[in-house]
């Protein structure tokens, strides 16, 4: 009996021993299986971060291109308004000239027509008719000297505006 007894003790250790290992095993499936769902959490809660950082990119991704369409036409209109500014400019330039020029020739005009007015009065005072050609030569001066005057203003209002739009040029 003793063999008997001797393996029936053997086969009681056995037992414990399978059993402590079944129990080890068992609390180790345990800890995996909570980490392995603890894991599955964190996998789930990383999937949803990403997920929101995916919408704000792409917010982000339309807000940009947004601005740089908005960009691009601002950019536009600038250039079109510079181009247009510069036309202007141009454009005044030029009536300036034109307007300096009238402005010269009409100068030039009542000198001429002093010196005239002149060689009559002199003539004038020599015992001749000149009044009616005198009145018309002076008329003539008169309406000169107020051409002259317009042509003044009109350069004035030229030249200030020509000073506007450099302003805003700038």
């Amino acid at each position: 009996m003793t063999r008997v007894h001797q393996l029936e003790k053997q086969l009681q250790e056995l037992e414990q021993k399978y059993e402590a290992e079944c129990g080890k095993k068992s609390e180790q499936q345990l800890v995996l299986e909570r980490d392995l769902r603890k894991a599955i959490d964190h996998i789930n809660e990383l999937e949803a971060h990403q997920a929101t950082l995916l919408k704000e990119k792409s917010t982000n991704e339309s807000q940009l291109s947004r601005l740089r369409q908005v960009s691009a036409r601002d950019k536009s209109r600038i250039e079109s308004l510079e181009h247009s500014y510069q036309q202007i400019l141009d454009q005044l330039k030029q009536q300036n000239h034109s307007h300096q020029k009238d402005i010269h020739e009409l100068q030039d005009k009542i000198e001429q027509l002093e010196k005239e007015n002149s060689h009559l009065m002199q003539l004038k005072q020599q015992p001749i008719d000149v009044s009616k050609e005198q009145t018309k030569l002076e008329r003539e001066l008169q309406e000169l000297r107020i051409s002259l005057h317009e042509y003044e203003c009109d350069n004035r209002s030229l030249r200030r505006q020509e000073q506007l739009l450099k302003s805003e040029i700038r």
